[in-house]
């Protein structure tokens, strides 16, 4: 194994690890194209869900996208969210679905569970205590093996009859 003395990189790092992929819902989210704020407002039904509803989309059709989504009657699609990432083992952040669907006024998120995308060779840190250095840290680097994971999320109003 080598050893780095890079302390600052490896905050920035151990940053990232923490974080974790919840909050990677409200970078990639996405609008539907036209769907302003105000467009929403004259769309929606009531004011929106607090807090807004979260259903599993574990049932895909052929397109691959879960069959609750597909056709949801009394709803219309306001934006989505799509992205890979590492373990789905993670927990709810600012930025995790119920978050993102919160802040952009959502009604309903349909959430995919994490699929298995591949493995990834990646560079992982082993951090020991080190009085002695500037983060208080010794790291040592090597290369393993990760796994890697489609996310997504499509969220939802409830719109007028």
């Amino acid at each position: 194994m080598k050893k780095i003395h890079h302390e600052a990189f490896l905050l920035l790092l151990c940053a990232a690890a923490l974080t974790g992929c919840a909050g990677m819902y409200g970078d990639y989210y996405q609008p539907v194209e036209g769907m302003t704020p105000e467009k929403i407002a004259s769309l929606r039904a009531s004011p929106p869900n607090n807090p807004p509803l979260i259903e599993k989309g574990d049932q895909l059709n052929e397109r691959g996208l879960p069959v609750n989504a597909v056709s949801k009657p009394g709803f219309i699609e306001i934006g989505s969210s799509f992205f890979s990432g590492g373990s789905p083992n993670w927990t709810i952040t600012p930025g995790s679905p119920t978050e993102v669907a919160k802040k952009i006024g959502a009604d309903l998120a349909i959430v995919f569970s994490p699929r298995f995308k591949g493995n990834v060779s990646c560079e992982t840190a082993i951090c020991n205590p080190d009085p002695d250095s500037l983060t208080g840290l010794n790291c040592y680097y090597y290369w393993t093996e990760c796994s890697t994971y489609y996310y997504g999320a499509i969220f939802y109003i409830k719109q007028k009859n």
